[in-house]
C-alpha cells in the first residue's frame, strides 16, 4: 500500500506599498498588441487591448487621457515600443521604459499574474527605473 504524502501549500505574502502616482498606467507591448492596465476605479474595463497601427496608438492616448493618466511604465522588448514611446511623450504623458529583465526581479511583484499588472504596481510604487533608449 502506498501512502499519499500531501503538499504543504505555502502562504503568499502580499506586501503593501504606498502609492506614488495614482495616474499610471503600464502597457504590455507586442508587435501585435499593447495590453494597457489602469489603475483600479478609474476605468471598466480596467485591462484593454488595443492594435499597434498610428490610429491605435491615437486611440491609445484618447483612452489614456479619458483616464487622466499621466505617466506610463512600459517594458522595452524588441522595438515595437518606438512608436508608441515616441506618440506618447509627443503627447505630454511621462513614460517609464522599463527594462522586462528588471520588473521580474521587483520584490512584491511575484503574486501578480499579468506583466501589464506587475509595471502598473511597480509604476505606483516608484520601484522601477527606466531605461535610456535613443528613438533614431
Amino acid at each position: 500500500m502506498h501512502k499519499v504524502k500531501s503538499k504543504k501549500t505555502k502562504a503568499k505574502n502580499v506586501i503593501e506599498m504606498p502609492v506614488v502616482n495614482p495616474y499610471s498606467a503600464g502597457i504590455d507591448v507586442s508587435d501585435k498588441e499593447h495590453v494597457i492596465a489602469v489603475p483600479q476605479g478609474i476605468a471598466s474595463p480596467r485591462v484593454k487591448s488595443f492594435g499597434t497601427m498610428t490610429c491605435d496608438i491615437t486611440e491609445i492616448i484618447e483612452w489614456l487621457r479619458e483616464c487622466e493618466i499621466d505617466t506610463v511604465a512600459m517594458e522595452s522588448t524588441g522595438v515595437y515600443w518606438k512608436p508608441l514611446f515616441s506618440m506618447l511623450v509627443g503627447n505630454g504623458f511621462e513614460v517609464y521604459l522599463v527594462n522586462a529583465r528588471h520588473v521580474k526581479n521587483v520584490t512584491g511583484s511575484n503574486y501578480l499574474c499579468l506583466w501589464v499588472g506587475v509595471v502598473l504596481c511597480t509604476s505606483f510604487c516608484g520601484t522601477i527605473g527606466r531605461s535610456l533608449h535613443s528613438l533614431s
